[in-house]
């Protein structure tokens, strides 16, 4: 278990982003922690640690903590939650693989492992390029590897 003090280590920001993170539902402190008010010190398990993760290098493009929430409930529900994905993430925090994350229109998260240049701008560009849509209009490319080196451990 980590505590908000090794949250903002790990995620080399201050306290106070941590306890926004986590008031505005981007962060999830364990079950006995999660409600219990002032005076108890909320606790992280090492998932929420990769969410984190996640969610600090996304902070680092300007996006508005809605959009911060949306990123973490759908690793948590999606990536967390399904094998192949996992195993890209520990490839991240193992260091073994180059991993990027496209963020795209709608809440649509993309995980990349060892992108082939044309692959990284098929997926974050020349869709742009050719939408009508603009929804379509941004796309966001976040290299991954380096905060999920962080993390203390894989996931299981």
């Amino acid at each position: 278990m980590h505590t908000l003090a090794d949250m903002e280590d790990l995620l080399a920001c201050n306290r106070r982003s941590v306890q926004f993170w986590t008031d505005a539902g981007a962060l999830i402190p364990t079950a006995d922690t999660r409600h219990m008010g002032r005076g108890v010190h909320r606790l992280f398990d090492s998932a929420e640690v990769v969410v984190g993760l996640i969610v600090r290098a996304a902070a680092q493009i300007q996006l508005p903590i809605g959009r911060l929430v949306s990123i973490a409930t759908v690793v948590r529900r999606e990536w967390l939650q399904d094998p192949e994905h996992k195993a890209i993430l520990n490839s991240g925090i193992a260091g073994t693989a180059q991993v990027f994350m496209v963020i795209e229109s709608g809440n649509r998260l993309v995980l990349l492992k060892n992108p082939p240049v044309d692959e990284a701008v098929e997926a974050t560009f020349q869709e742009m390029v050719h939408a009508n849509s603009i929804d379509d209009s941004w796309k966001g490319l976040i290299h991954l590897t380096p905060w999920l080196r962080r993390a203390k451990s894989t996931l299981t």
